[in-house]
């Protein structure tokens, strides 16, 4: 589903699902669709930074609603924020009290190299780590290395 370049260039031979403007109504209409056409039971918006900088206003509210409407919907919601290098938030204001859960991938240099680390800050109704452990991405996906720890200077 393509709601950046609105089905513009090459992005129309890709995307079956199209939002011309970013309208919540259009938004969750098309969802909809989307997930009934396909049965989905996860949804993963990539990314709802460009929300904080079109309609910063009005983002965290718009990340609520689509929470609600995919829950409603039966489907786990996975949204990415972006964060400049060296933030330390989440990468919008007040959106993590509305979540069930953040995932945090880091790369950072430590003595000169550069490493990559997961930590989970939340997750309701769980018990979790609670360090930062090392990962690496491979062709066959992530592979977090549970057993150490990563720890920043």
């Amino acid at each position: 589903m393509d709601t950046f370049t609105a089905g513009i260039g090459r992005s129309k031979e890709f995307e079956k699902y199209v939002v011309q403007e970013l309208d919540v109504k259009e938004l969750v209409d098309v969802l909809r669709q989307a997930i009934r056409d396909i049965n989905a039971k996860r949804v993963v918006v990539d990314s709802v930074t460009t929300l904080y900088i079109n309609k910063p206003a009005a983002a965290r509210g718009i990340i609520l609603q689509l929470k609600r409407f995919l829950a409603g919907m039966g489907c786990t919601s996975i949204f990415i924020s972006q964060i400049s290098a060296g933030e330390h938030g989440f990468g919008g204001p007040g959106v993590e009290h509305g979540v069930d859960g953040i995932i945090r991938l880091d790369l950072d240099e430590i003595d000169g190299e550069l490493k990559r680390s997961i930590v989970v800050w939340k997750m309701r109704g769980t018990a979790h780590s609670m360090k930062r452990h090392p990962f690496i991405i491979t062709q066959n996906g992530i592979e977090v290395f549970s057993l150490q720890t990563l720890r920043l200077r």
